[in-house]
């Protein structure tokens, strides 16, 4: 199994580069539609729902489009769609929050009294989940928002020590791949150091500065990892 993570800065791109390689590589999953993958794969859900609800998760259905009367629409049936899967959702998270029972535990005592605490805990959860999943199923992932970027989005959040985030990604499975998005003239000491760790753990970089237009080659690049 190979997880691709994306990581950068926000508004640099991850989500409008990710979607041009899921055109290309269309077999993979992310974090989010392996859920549903998997609920289909065991008869929980049919396959219209799964093929609609993953369409959704793909094309950022939940973010507002031109056309408002499609797009609540396709949000109506989108949240349908999840809310009839919400109780088997909440058992899996049970279940990962207890196989990452350290990692919750570090991150709530880092996070006290945060006002996103319980939102952070749930976007871990889910990648996580989705991790557990693809690992059972050995389903290659590839992801805008993997745990990695959330480490950052927590850094973003409150001031973390080198100590602090080192706990907290041991508690963490590794992605095989990071592909690296960097803003021209980037210079954000969080960031640096969430580099550093993960370097540190012989995680595999893939560059890409916002100025490199040899996206056919990163593109090559990720065909070879999942060949």
């Amino acid at each position: 199994m190979k997880n691709i993570e994306f990581l950068g800065l926000p508004n640099v791109g991850k989500s409008f580069f990710f979607k041009k390689i899921k055109k290309l590589f269309k077999k993979t999953h992310n974090y989010q539609s392996i859920f549903y993958f998997w609920l289909f794969k065991n008869k929980k859900i049919n396959y219209l729902s799964y093929k609609l609800i993953v369409h959704f998760i793909f094309n950022e259905i939940t973010d507002y489009k031109k056309n408002k009367y499609l797009f609540f629409f396709q949000r109506k049936i989108y949240f349908f769609l999840k809310t009839k899967s919400s109780s088997e959702l909440e058992i899996q998270h049970n279940k990962v929050k207890k196989k990452y029972r350290l990692f919750f535990k570090k991150l709530s005592n880092f996070l006290k009294f945060h006002k996103e605490t319980d939102r952070l805990s749930k976007l871990f959860a889910d990648i996580l989940l989705g991790y557990e999943l693809a690992k059972t199923m050995k389903i290659d992932l590839i992801s805008s928002e993997g745990l990695v970027q959330r480490l950052f989005s927590v850094s973003l959040r409150k001031k973390i020590l080198k100590r602090d985030l080192r706990a907290l990604s041991s508690y963490l499975p590794n992605p095989s791949h990071i592909i690296y998005l960097v803003k021209d003239k980037q210079t954000n000491i969080s960031i640096d150091e969430i580099v550093k760790v993960y370097h540190s753990k012989n995680v595999k970089f893939i560059m890409l500065k916002d100025n490199d237009k040899k996206f056919h080659e990163i593109f090559y690049k990720i065909s070879t990892i999942l060949k």
